[in-house]
């Protein structure tokens, strides 16, 4: 089974405050949706059997009304165009409604033949193609303790984990929102978004990054790759993919002042 990993979208993302003088929309908002496009493109082509995405699909619990209407429209154009297969997310702490009753914007993408979405509970999906079965266990941000009951997972040739969440180990968290050393003996991979620069700790977890530059520090994002990943469940062996964002980040050379004179 081959199946294609990406997170961190955050579309509706704005900042700078420059307007775009067509649509009166921020920039860095078309900028951002232009690069998801780029990676359903890209995605699409390889045809995986499954799409995962880990979380913090929306920037905001509440995004603009261009931005759900042309995510919908998207991801409608892309499952068509995979007949429905099956397309997985997660919630992330960006779209996770923080008042009780407020419902989460995810559900609206249910509406979409092939897609699921999980906010408020951890779940396991199975599936099947060609006589394999793989489960997925799904872990909306924040919810990893009560997703331990879920396993070991029986009836399962693969069993992956696909949550959004920081661990101890990432440079500058001060605190970790998830503990995955649970799972690391139940599950062959565990899948992370949350953190936006593609990375690796160990053998099993494996950071994909976010799709553009969305953090509130984007320099330090500016020489990392961006783009997806692809896992074989056979052979348990993946490769990142690397996709370029609609608009380049500069990093330009520090000016040293220290040596100048006010006038």
């Amino acid at each position: 089974m081959r199946i294609a990993f990406f997170s961190d979208t955050h579309l509706g993302h704005r900042r700078f405050g420059r307007v775009d003088e067509r649509s009166g929309l921020n920039v860095r908002e078309l900028d951002v949706m232009r690069t998801f496009e780029r990676f359903l493109k890209s995605i699409s082509e390889e045809q995986p059997d499954v799409v995962l995405h880990g979380g913090d699909f929306f920037d905001m619990v509440r995004p603009g009304n261009h931005t759900i209407l042309k995510a919908f429209s998207a991801v409608s154009a892309f499952q068509r165009k995979r007949d429905g297969a099956e397309f997985i997310g997660v919630a992330g702490n960006h779209e996770v409604p923080r008042v009780q009753g407020t419902g989460c914007i995810l559900t609206l993408l249910e509406e979409i033949p092939g897609v699921r979405v999980f906010w408020n509970r951890p779940e396991i999906v199975t599936i099947e193609r060609d006589g394999e079965r793989v489960g997925i266990l799904c872990v909306p941000h924040s919810r990893s303790e009560s997703a331990k009951e879920l396993v070991p997972c029986d009836g399962v040739e693969r069993l992956l984990l696909l949550a959004h969440g920081l661990t101890s180990n990432v440079p500058r968290i001060r605190e970790a929102s998830i503990e995955v050393g649970p799972f690391k003996k139940s599950c062959d991979l565990i899948l992370l978004g949350d953190y936006h620069i593609h990375r690796t700790e160990g053998q099993k977890v494996v950071y994909v990054g976010s799709t553009d530059y969305v953090s509130a520090n984007i320099w330090e994002e500016a020489k990392q790759p961006k783009g997806w990943i692809l896992l074989d469940t056979k052979t348990m062996k993946w490769t990142f993919n690397e996709v370029q964002p609609a608009r380049a980040v500069r990093d330009l050379a520090p000016i040293d002042v220290s040596t100048l004179e006010v006038t």
